[in-house]
């Protein structure tokens, strides 16, 4: 007979896994990619316009958001890493792998 709380602990598990993994592999890198290049982009404004006072301040207002973007995803990736520690085992931020039927690679 199945353990019906057992399967659903490995369910539970298998999802928040699959969904760490996607977040952690691909909507953070690239959101990290958008921060960096708003963050480059708030620095090439700056120094593009030395006479605009407009566009400097446009500059620092990207290079601010940029920075501070980048400090809010690069914590949030590790306080998903610290709960994904905490209360799964083997946790990991890999690729999700989809095999069909079960079948190993």
């Amino acid at each position: 007979m199945i353990n019906i709380a057992y399967a659903a602990k490995d369910n539970v598990e298998g999802i928040i896994t699959y969904f760490n993994g996607l977040i952690g592999n691909f909507v953070i890198p690239f959101l990290i990619t958008l921060a960096v290049l708003g963050f480059v982009y708030g620095v090439v404004k700056f120094y593009m316009n030395p006479d605009n006072e407009e566009g400097r301040k446009k500059g620092k207002e990207f290079i601010i958001w940029g920075l501070i973007a980048m400090f809010v995803i690069v914590a949030m990736w590790g306080l998903v890493r610290i709960i994904g520690n905490t209360f799964i085992d083997d946790f990991k931020l890999d690729k999700p792998s989809i095999t069909p039927n079960g079948q190993s690679d």
